[in-house]
C-alpha cells in the first residue's frame, strides 16, 4: 500500500475524512437487522452512529440492536439517548446530500438547473416578493431538486440491550481466572455475550413477523468501537452479493498501514493463523 493510501485510511480511521455516498438505492425494497457489541466507545460511536444512520434509512426498515454491558465511561448514555431520540430519516438524507463534496454538488446542481430550464417552469412574485416556485414539489431540495440517495418512506428501530451487572457465566469465568489461573477470560466474554445477542436478534425476527408478516430479510453484525464505515463500498458489495448469490458477505478492519486489524479471522498464505503472532 502507497504513503498516500495509508494517509487516506488514517484520516478517515481518525475521522477526519468520509468517502463519498452517492447512491444507497441497492438497498430498497429490503429489511435489515443491525447487531453489535460496545463497551467504553464514546470517543468513537457517536460518528459510527450517523454512518449506521444513514445505512439504516436506505433499507425499507432497520432494526439495530445494540449490547452495551459495563462501560466505565459515557457509551451506556450515549446508547440510552439514542433509542429515545432516534433520527428522522428525512433529515438524515437531507444532512448527506448537504455534506456532499463540493465537486459531487456542482454536479447535482447542473443536473437539477438543465432539468428546471426542460419543465420551463414558472415562478411568480409572492407577497414578500420572493419568488413561489408554482411547479416544484415543497419537499424537493433548493438547490439538488428530487434528487435521491437513498428512498423515501425508511423506518429505523434502535433496540439497546443493557444488563444492569455482568452476566453469571462470565463472573465464574473471572472467578477462577483468580483463583485457578484461568486463561484469558475476554475471547469467552465475547462469545458468551455474542450469543445472548443473537439469540435475541432471532427471537425478535419470528415475533416482528408474526406481528406484522414483515420479514427481515438480513443481518448485519458490526462492531461498534469501529471509527466507520464505507457505506458507499457496502452498498456496492451488498449489490453484488446479490446478483452473484451469495448468502453471507464477511468483511474486515484495515489499520492505516494497510494490514487487517482482525488477526483472529486472518490466515496467511502458508497456513499460519495470525492470532499471536507479530506479524500483523
Amino acid at each position: 500500500m502507497t504513503w498516500t493510501d495509508q494517509a487516506e485510511l488514517w484520516l478517515s480511521n481518525a475521522g477526519f475524512t468520509t468517502p463519498p455516498i452517492e447512491d444507497l438505492h441497492h438497498f430498497s425494497g429490503y429489511n435489515i437487522a443491525i447487531a453489535g457489541m460496545v463497551k467504553d466507545a464514546e470517543k468513537t460511536l457517536p460518528n459510527l452512529m450517523k454512518q449506521l444512520e444513514i445505512f439504516s434509512c436506505a433499507f425499507d426498515s432497520a432494526h439495530i440492536f445494540v449490547l452495551e454491558s459495563n462501560s466505565e465511561d459515557h457509551t451506556r448514555e450515549i446508547v440510552r439517548n439514542w433509542k429515545l431520540n432516534p433520527p428522522d430519516c428525512e433529515n438524515v438524507h437531507t444532512n448527506l446530500l448537504n455534506s456532499l463534496p463540493n465537486r459531487i454538488k456542482k454536479r447535482l446542481k447542473h443536473i437539477n438547473d438543465q432539468k428546471k430550464a426542460k419543465q420551463n417552469i414558472t415562478t411568480q412574485p409572492g407577497s414578500d416578493g420572493s419568488d413561489i416556485n408554482t411547479e416544484g414539489a415543497d419537499d424537493e431540495h433548493p438547490e439538488f431538486g428530487d434528487h435521491r440517495i437513498f428512498h423515501k418512506g425508511g423506518k429505523l428501530i434502535i433496540k439497546p440491550i443493557q444488563p444492569a451487572r455482568e452476566f453469571e457465566e462470565i463472573e465464574a469465568l473471572k472467578h477462577r481466572k483468580e483463583t485457578e489461573g484461568y486463561g484469558s477470560v475476554r475471547e469467552e466474554r465475547y462469545v458468551i455475550y455474542r450469543n445472548f445477542l443473537l439469540d435475541k436478534v432471532t427471537s425478535y425476527y419470528k415475533a416482528y413477523k408474526e406481528e406484522t408478516g414483515v420479514t427481515i430479510d438480513y443481518l448485519f453484525w458490526v462492531d461498534m468501537d469501529l471509527r466507520g464505515l464505507d457505506i458507499q463500498a457496502i452498498a456496492s458489495e451488498f449489490s453484488y452479493a446479490w446478483r452473484a448469490g451469495f448468502d453471507v458477505v464477511c468483511t474486515n478492519g484495515i489499520k492505516y498501514t494497510g494490514w487487517y486489524y482482525d488477526s483472529y479471522a486472518t490466515v496467511y498464505e502458508d497456513g499460519v493463523w495470525a492470532y499471536g503472532m507479530e506479524r500483523w
